[in-house]
């Protein structure tokens, strides 16, 4: 054998080329015809195409023949279902007046669950003559299927029986259980056999008929047997085999098939409400039997399935009630409120007056305000328009409303409550009672300009209105426009110059306009007006205390020492009085003043520790104890801070086992930045030493001495105590301190004798002599008193 090459190789496996047989398009009619009668309807089809393209104008016959042949390969049963929909649908495009392609075009359809394509072909089929046997009931079966509810009346053609077997599957499908009184057997052997078929359909709407006879066992068997069904043929499968189930008692099959059924999209409201009964049997039960936790267990199964299920919503709404109250009588307000608040979602109607009012009380008892508001306003939805009697009287509706407003302000809801006040005056312009409560809440959010405008809009309703001129003018002095709030005041005197309270509060309108004239440096036009104010209120110690510190400003020491006479004999059993006036004297460097006042202290009243103590931090900031270790001592600083130390240890030695005193000491000495502090902050941690708030002070006041290394290991066991007791406030605020102690600018800081602010800030207790210490005149940074 001859050795061949590579490309007779290559040429060896071209295959040879075979002429295209020629037919013409006589013969390939003749030729389609023949193939058409011999059932072989695909070749028919390819034959007649190729004579009607190669024909100059359609011919009628033809077309028909061609669509006849599309049809009957439909109908063949080896042809695919795509393969099936799409000659059906070439062929009522050949020839569109054809009732037998449309019908069996929305077979098609229905068999691949696009229900509504099926019942528009079904549509066209049964507006064209003549119609095919099996579309009127094949129709009316769709339209039912897609709604139960339909009318299928108006659908022509159907016999007797159709129309019956119709009439009871839509009551059947729409869950009424009414069947037909007749003999079960014959009328079943007729359904049965208008069903016939191999068709997955049918078996599902054979399983239909006998449920509906009453023979559960044929209908779970054709059900079961209906297999290859469409999406929503066999959600309807598993429903009806749900009730098959239902019907013998079987409630846990049932759940799970019509479960089935829902995850299949099977969403109608006979399913939800077959799902929610399942649980209504239990929860009657329980109801019955004072069982109230599993009556709403089952109860809130059964709305799952179906929120609009009457009987479970009633369940529901007595159970969480009787809950609620049985919470309220132990006083768990917090617990009784959460099962109102549920069945305020339940219960609808004028039933649910009575759930909000209970929800209002109980989430206000335990102070839930947000809450209590919202039932409050959803209460105010109930009130009548118009002039509907209601068993509500106006003042209860407005007391209602103000009860929501209340609740709004705790809640930190300040912006809706104002929305309701607004609602309220809208209603009554002329209460000015809402109108002042709209007031406080614009000041309390922050709305102070709309709050002057409502207090003007009051006192243009209500010229002589008291309280809102009062208000007024707090709102004046609030931002130290002294002359307007002295003007309102003097309106009211003009109204009443009895009116004490007036006289009083110009009084002090004017004494803090001479106390601003002060501190910037017009002493003598402050003092003037100070004397001035003193026409209002004569017997004001502040104001002689006033008038003497000013009298000091000016050398004018033989009066002030006749102004601070005038301020004992309208003060002099107040400790606040003797307080004052040692601190002038202080600020004014005279010592020989200060012990005098002390021993006039002494000698009209008792004074008690903290007197001494406060006294002597006046004495040891003059001393210039807080100034920068580089300015020069002043020449008696020494015997002030002496004198000052003395002071102290008098109070303490009072009560030197008081950790109360000590701290209300130490803590004065560490926001003074006092160095003498120390001794007093150690002893306080020999007293306590369990408190993380004494070492926090004691280490203060180590890093005001410079002691760095002491105060990094006193902060460290302070946050350990702090950690230990779950303070995690006090924990965090040692851990910081501490890591600011590597900072070297702060040591620079405090050599330079700069204030380096509160390393402690936060730690505010409340002082007995807070009201005694209020400075009267601006001064250096001084420590906070505290009650």
């Amino acid at each position: 054998m001859s050795k061949r090459t590579r490309a007779q190789k290559h040429l060896a496996h071209v295959a040879p080329h075979t002429p295209k047989e020629t037919v013409s398009p006589d013969a390939a009619l003749e030729r389609g015809w023949n193939a058409f009668n011999a059932a072989r309807f695909g070749e028919a089809i390819k034959l007649w195409e190729r004579a009607e393209r190669a024909a100059p104008a359609p011919r009628p016959a033809v077309v028909a023949a061609l669509a006849e042949a599309y049809f009957r390969r439909a109908l063949a049963p080896t042809t695919s279902p795509e393969q099936q929909l799409a000659d059906l649908q070439r062929a009522t495009g050949l020839v569109p007046g054809d009732a037998r392609y449309y019908y069996h075009l929305g077979l098609a359809h229905h068999r691949r669950g696009d229900l509504a394509t099926a019942l528009t072909a079904y549509e066209i089929a049964s507006s064209t003559q003549p119609q095919p046997r099996g579309l009127p009931f094949t129709f009316a079966l769709a339209k039912l299927e897609s709604d139960p509810n339909a009318d299928v009346s108006a659908i022509p053609g159907t016999s007797e029986l159709e129309r019956e077997v119709i009439a009871l599957l839509a009551r059947f499908l729409r869950g009424d259980p009414m069947l037909a009184r007749r003999d079960s057997s014959s009328w079943v052997k007729s359904l049965v056999a208008k069903f016939s078929g191999a068709d997955a359909s049918l078996a599902l709407w054979r399983g239909l008929g006998f449920l509906l006879a009453n023979d559960d066992a044929a209908a779970q068997s054709a059900l079961n047997g209906a297999n290859r069904l469409t999406p929503h043929g066999d959600a309807l499968k598993h429903y009806y085999l749900g009730v098959v189930a239902a019907r013998r008692g079987d409630w846990s099959t049932a759940t799970i098939s019509w479960r089935q059924a829902q995850a299949r999209g099977l969403a109608t409201p006979w399913l939800r409400e077959n799902v929610a009964a399942v649980h209504l049997p239990t929860a009657i039960a329980a109801l019955q039997s004072d069982n109230w936790h599993a009556a709403v267990e089952q109860a809130r199964a059964a709305l799952q399935a179906n929120a609009a299920n009457a009987d479970a919503v009633l369940i529901a709404a007595i159970a969480l009630d009787r809950l609620a109250h049985a919470a309220a009588n132990t006083g768990n307000w917090f617990q009784a409120a959460a099962h109102w608040n549920e069945a305020s979602q339940h219960v609808k109607g004028a039933k649910a007056r009575t759930i909000w009012h209970n929800l209002a009380i109980a989430s206000e008892l335990g102070e839930q305000w947000a809450q209590a508001a919202t039932a409050w306003r959803e209460l105010l939805r109930f009130k009548p328009r118009g002039k509907k009697k209601d068993e509500f009287t106006d003042a209860h509706w407005n007391w209602i409303r103000q009860r929501a407003t209340q609740d709004l302000q705790k809640a930190g809801q300040l912006s809706q409550a104002i929305t309701l006040m607004k609602q309220k005056i809208k209603a009554t312009p002329n209460d000015i009672g809402a109108r002042m409560e709209l007031v406080d809440a614009l000041i309390a959010n922050e709305q102070e300009t709309a709050a002057r405008n409502e207090l003007q809009r009051i006192l243009q309703i209500e010229p002589r209105h008291r309280d809102a001129r009062l208000k007024l003018a707090e709102w004046h002095a609030a931002r130290k426009e002294w002359f307007a709030a002295e003007e309102e005041m003097r309106l009211l005197l003009e109204q009443d110059p009895a009116d004490e309270t007036a006289r009083k509060q110009l009084a002090v309108l004017m004494a803090e306009r001479g106390r601003a004239l002060h501190a910037d440096g017009r002493v003598a036009a402050g003092r003037d007006v100070l004397a001035q104010a003193l026409k209002y209120a004569p017997h004001n110690a502040d104001l002689y205390i006033a008038l003497g510190r000013a009298d000091l400003d000016l050398q004018q020491f033989d009066q002030a020492r006749q102004d601070f006479e005038l301020a004992y004999n309208q003060g002099a059993k107040q400790m606040r009085t003797h307080e004052q006036i040692i601190r002038c004297w202080a600020i004014a460097r005279h010592l020989d003043e200060v012990k005098k006042a002390i021993t006039r202290a002494e000698r009209d009243s008792n004074p008690d520790p903290l007197f001494y103590v406060h006294a002597g931090l006046d004495c040891l900031q003059t001393s210039g104890a807080y100034a920068s270790p580089f300015a020069p001592p002043s020449s008696d600083a020494h015997t002030w801070e002496k004198f000052g130390i003395e002071l102290v240890d008098r109070g303490v030695a009072r009560n030197p086992n008081d950790p109360e005193l000590l701290r209300h000491v130490v803590l004065d000495f560490a926001q003074a930045h006092l160095r003498v502090g120390l001794p007093y902050a150690e002893r306080l941690t020999r007293l306590t030493p369990t408190d993380p708030e004494a070492w926090l002070v004691l280490a203060t006041l180590q890093f005001v001495t410079q002691d760095l290394n002491n105060a990094k290991a006193t902060f460290k066991r302070a946050a350990r105590l702090a950690r230990q007791q779950g303070r995690r406030d006090l924990e965090q605020m040692a851990e910081d301190a501490r890591r600011t102690l590597s900072d070297p600018m702060l040591s620079m800081a405090l050599k330079m004798g700069l204030p380096i602010g509160d390393l402690f800030g936060g730690m505010d207790y409340e002082d007995e002599f807070d009201d005694e210490d209020l400075d009267l005149f601006p001064m250096p940074r001084r420590r906070k008193r505290r009650r």
